[in-house]
């Protein structure tokens, strides 16, 4: 998993000072300086450098890898190399004192060297230069490479727990849901626990679901199983509102008249408009001649019927007087054929359809004919057949009224 590109380079460090490079990704491949800048300046025993690193849950959690340079009993430089954990703790060091072939070069020459470092499953090496100028000798990380060999991490542990309500103000009787969110969504254990500081008041089961159970005010807590963490909601539990009784009911027709085997919607409306149990059952006395479900109103037959509707709470009713007639008969005002003319070869076929207008005429049947049948024959359903080549008229024509359309038909031979 190779280092993250974003990091800051830093090209001098002032006497006394570090140098921070941020490497904001994953522990594990290599990060090189780029455009001959480097990742930082150390002056012999003046200064530092420290590059701090964020990993992920793959690899120990390192947070700094450090380099300082200082001068040896011999005059050769000395480089420290430090890996350093979340906790303060070293889990890898080296002191690497390179031979006189890699010390402080003069002239304005520039020279490398490898560190390599390995300890505690961390391993990798830093590409120094060294350098001696007017302004002093100094060493730069020129090239960095980390690996980590320890395997897994251990179990993620829980940091914390949040409920999506930290209040909730709810009426004896009824019920509610709380969700427990546990931190950080990773942790190996999200298992919680469930409890109230007052069952009489509200209960709570294993899932979260809470039940009012009288006035009253009660904390509900969730308890993470690893860590004990907890995080709480107050409920309020507050009286039920009165009932509100119904004091009457109308409908918004007291008579009507329909025709056999078409339909009408009733409409029923309750007094007060906030009362409690609006619920109503709807009932006909003669259901030969008109029945009702849920106020629709159908006629079956000619004579009169009373519909009526009683509300559930106080038994109030209203009626409504339905005559029911027999349904005029529609008759046809014309007729259309879905082509007005067609060319078929002989042998060839091709159905026509007929529309009759109004759509609710009562009688919708047509006849078929041809002008000619030695030129094109038409069945009962409108298909057409060429006989010869030639021309031929198909007419449509209403049982009810004689209404005609026509279709001019060419049979190509």
């Amino acid at each position: 998993m190779p280092l993250a590109t974003d990091w800051k380079v830093e090209t001098d460090v002032p006497s006394g000072g570090t140098a921070t490079c941020e490497i904001t990704n994953n522990i594990g491949g290599s990060l090189t300086a780029k455009e001959g800048n480097y990742l930082g300046l150390a002056y012999l025993n003046k200064s530092k450098i420290t590059i701090s690193v964020t990993s992920t849950a793959e690899f120990q959690n390192i947070t700094s890898i450090g380099l300082d340079v200082a001068a040896s009993d011999n005059g050769k430089p000395t480089f420290s190399i430090l890996v350093v954990d979340a906790s303060g703790n070293t889990i890898a060091a080296l002191a690497e004192n390179l031979d006189s072939k890699n010390g402080f070069a003069t002239g304005g020459t520039k020279k490398w060297g490898h560190a390599d470092f390995a300890a505690n499953g961390v391993s990798g090496y830093i590409k120094i230069l060294t350098y001696a100028s007017s302004s002093g000798k100094y060493a730069a990380i020129d090239n960095i490479s980390v690996t980590h060999s320890a395997g897994p991490a251990g179990p993620v542990a829980v940091t914390g727990v949040t409920l999506d309500k930290t209040s909730l103000s709810i009426e004896a009787g009824q019920t509610a849901q709380l969700t427990a969110t546990v931190q950080p969504g990773n942790a190996d254990n999200q298992a919680v626990t469930w409890s109230s500081s007052d069952n009489n008041v509200v209960s709570v089961d294993a899932t979260g679901k809470i039940t009012a159970n009288t006035k009253g005010s009660a904390t509900i807590t969730v308890t993470t199983a690893d860590g004990g963490k907890t995080a709480t909601c107050t409920v309020t539990v507050t009286e039920p509102a009165a009932p509100v009784a119904v004091t009457g009911v109308t409908l918004n027709k007291n008579n009507t008249t329909i025709y056999t085997g078409r339909t009408e919607t009733l409409t029923a409306t309750i007094q007060p408009a906030d009362a409690t149990n609006k619920a109503v059952t709807w009932t006909s006395n003669n259901t030969g001649v008109a029945t009702v479900n849920n106020g629709v109103v159908t006629g079956v037959s000619v004579g009169t019927a009373t519909i009526t509707v009683k509300t559930t709470d106080g038994g109030f009713t209203a009626t409504c007087i339905v005559k029911v007639e027999e349904a005029p008969i529609v008759h046809p005002t014309g007729v259309s054929i879905s082509k007005t003319s067609i060319n078929l070869q002989i042998g060839g076929s091709e159905t026509l359809t007929a529309t009759v207008t109004p759509a609710d005429a009562n009688n919708k049947n047509v006849t078929w004919s041809t002008s000619d049948a030695t030129v094109a024959a038409v069945d009962k359903n409108g298909k057409v057949t060429g006989i010869k080549a030639g021309n031929a008229t198909i007419t449509a024509t209403t049982e009810d009224g004689n209404k005609t359309a026509t279709c001019n038909i060419w049979i190509n031979g």
